[in-house]
């Protein structure tokens, strides 16, 4: 049995961090602000137009030689996948640099067990399966997933890992890659999330690698997520 529910957006923010490998901002969940107040990661521009290329157990390939995993352009920027609480599913999602390589973007990881209830709070029965929509914004580092409110195990919850390596390295867009950007990276790092439109947005815990670029989150629940400073 399937459901369907609304989209929300996810994506990852900038707050505090000093050393190269960290566990995050200190006190997550005591800081909010409106939204308003992020401003949002943008994707440096590429001569060719944004492509994305998805990966993983969860995406419908065809046919490869000795096996190998076939990768899946994503049509419209979006893909879908059947969702089972009997199996390991994953994806991951790279994107075109400005020098016609494919880096990481987003990877997503339901473990076995990890659906844990629908939207409406009611529990998963045996046989159900959840259809879960990702779509990539080609101009703001968002992601949305659906459906909004999917729980996961907190036991076995899902995994998140986003690289910004694709943003505009000029981050307060002043015009110039300078200081400024260099503090907001090294000093501004951190995941938010946004449970209703209307809500502020709130510090949660999340690992962070400056070296890489890249964010790492246990969520608990879909909801939504922006990459901001």
């Amino acid at each position: 049995m399937a459901k369907v529910s609304s989209w929300f957006l996810l994506g990852v923010a900038v707050w505090v961090a000093a050393c190269a490998e960290s566990t995050g901002p200190p006190a997550p969940g005591s800081v909010t602000r409106a939204a308003a107040e992020l401003r949002q990661l943008r994707w440096q521009n590429t001569p060719e137009g944004r492509e994305f290329v998805a990966v993983g157990n969860a995406v419908l390939q065809r046919a490869a030689p000795r096996g190998a995993a076939a990768s899946a352009v994503l049509d419209r920027h979006q893909l879908s996948f059947w969702a089972l609480p009997t199996r390991d599913q994953e994806i991951q999602i790279n994107y075109q640099a400005a020098d016609g390589s494919w880096q990481p973007y987003v990877w997503f990881k339901i473990p076995k067990d990890g659906l844990s209830r629908w939207p409406d709070g009611t529990g998963f029965a045996e046989g159900d399966s959840v259809l879960i929509t990702v779509a990539i914004d080609t101009t703001s580092l968002v992601v949305q997933f659906e459906p909004t409110g999917l729980e996961f195990n907190p036991l076995a919850p899902a995994q998140l890992n986003v690289w910004y390596t694709g943003a505009d390295p000029d981050l307060d867009g002043s015009g110039a890659v300078d200081g400024a950007d260099s503090h907001i990276e090294e000093e501004l790092l951190g995941v938010w999330v946004q449970e209703f439109a209307a809500d502020p947005w709130t510090l949660v815990t999340a690992a962070q690698s400056i070296p890489s670029k890249r964010f790492s989150a246990s969520l608990s629940h879909f909801s939504d997520y922006a990459v901001s400073w």
